[in-house]
């Protein structure tokens, strides 16, 4: 079976999720081929067959033309540079002749569906998160999802919530499936934990729905309130300076350390040596949501014990037996208390915690068994 995938960037450093799909469905016997319009990351994550199409540059005469035609109301409805792109689409299709396309994200799925239509190739579209949560709060995407749904074979999403969020958004319940975002468990071998939790761990961009500065303030009232901890911070983006700055007026230096972005392996290593996870995710003003954060795979395979928040799909991830590490929203004093109680915990307990979030990683988050399902979810559709 030859499958064709479509991301409009292959791939970014934030998405391992999907090169970890694509390399997995390859063990499964899939012949798989990237179309993307950036390649990425080509050193650290080679694949040989990506296929480049450059988007049409904004001042290309036809995409002007398209500009103008919907300002008269007499064109596509749709962005100036869609159907140019379809065009290519539909070339490459007709050179690979794939037997199904994978698009990865919501805004991917709606600029191929008509084309796997028209070319009458079966089409899955896998949704992560802020494509089911700050996009479909738009009326121009509410209105292009629509017709996805009638264009997709199969929606695959990361997590019950999820699935009911699409749902609500129209899309049958028949066409959707879960998939785990999952990784290769191989890479984060379990470390026991052997003393008590003074290092805690952040690793994500530096964003509103990632939390940054929750997570600073939750370990500054752990602190205040007896526990001695320092927080290792791991990731750049929007929110640094602000956080950097709350660090230093704060006088906190001493105790949360911001090393900015670091590459996968540097993470794996601070992995190793971290005594516990913190990741206090929450709804963004924007509306941008989590799915499921890749980095809990990551630390609770690794055998960290994570607190962390009931936020979108992430009470999933978490082996029921830890939900005591949950937080509300946005709730420091909370947060807090879970650090405290993790702290304070007897290395049994502490033990307990690891090895049952590194079971629930290989129960239900590895790769290979999620690549599994998507291979399977190709048959279906390809058959029927």
């Amino acid at each position: 079976m030859r499958a064709l995938h479509y991301r409009k960037e292959f791939s970014k450093t934030s998405e391992t999720f999907i090169y970890e799909y694509i390399r997995g469905l390859e063990r499964q016997g899939v012949d798989n081929h990237v179309l993307t319009h950036r390649r990425a990351n080509e050193d650290s994550r080679p694949f040989p067959k990506v296929h480049i199409l450059k988007r049409p540059s904004r001042w290309h005469p036809r995409r002007v033309g398209n500009k103008v035609r919907a300002a008269l109301g007499i064109g596509g409805v749709g962005r100036s540079a869609w159907p140019q792109m379809r065009e290519q689409f539909r070339s490459l299709i007709e050179d690979l002749s794939p037997d199904v396309i994978h698009a990865h994200f919501g805004p991917s799925g709606v600029l191929m569906g008509p084309v796997s239509q028209k070319k009458d190739v079966p089409l899955v579209v896998t949704f992560y998160g802020y494509d089911v949560s700050r996009l479909a709060q738009k009326a121009f995407w509410k209105e292009r999802y629509n017709d996805l749904w009638e264009q997709a074979d199969r929606v695959t999403v990361l997590s019950e919530k999820m699935k009911a969020e699409v749902e609500r958004m129209g899309c049958p319940l028949s066409k959707v499936k879960i998939v785990h975002l999952s990784r290769d468990l191989d890479q984060f071998p379990f470390r026991e934990p052997e003393g008590p939790v003074n290092n805690i761990l952040f690793v994500g961009r530096l964003t509103p729905k990632k939390a940054p500065l929750d997570a600073v303030r939750a370990v500054q009232t752990a602190n205040k309130k007896g526990a001695d901890l320092t927080l290792e911070m791991v990731g750049d983006g929007p929110m640094y300076e602000e956080v950097e700055t709350y660090v230093d007026e704060q006088n906190l230096v001493g105790d949360v350390k911001m090393h900015g972005r670091l590459s996968n392996a540097d993470v794996a290593q601070r992995m190793q040596k971290a005594d516990a996870f913190l990741l206090p995710s929450k709804t963004a003003p924007s509306g941008d949501r989590e799915g499921t954060p890749t980095v809990l795979v990551e630390a609770q395979a690794t055998g960290l014990p994570c607190v962390t928040t009931r936020h979108a799909g992430i009470p999933e991830m978490i082996p029921m037996e830890n939900h005591d590490l949950l937080s509300p929203e946005g709730d420091i004093e909370s947060l807090a208390r879970c650090l405290g109680k993790l702290s304070s915990s007897s290395i049994n307990e502490f033990v307990k915690k690891a090895e049952k979030g590194r079971k629930k990683m290989e129960k239900d988050f590895e790769v290979s068994k999620e690549a599994n399902k998507i291979a399977k979810t190709y048959g279906e559709i390809v058959n029927k």
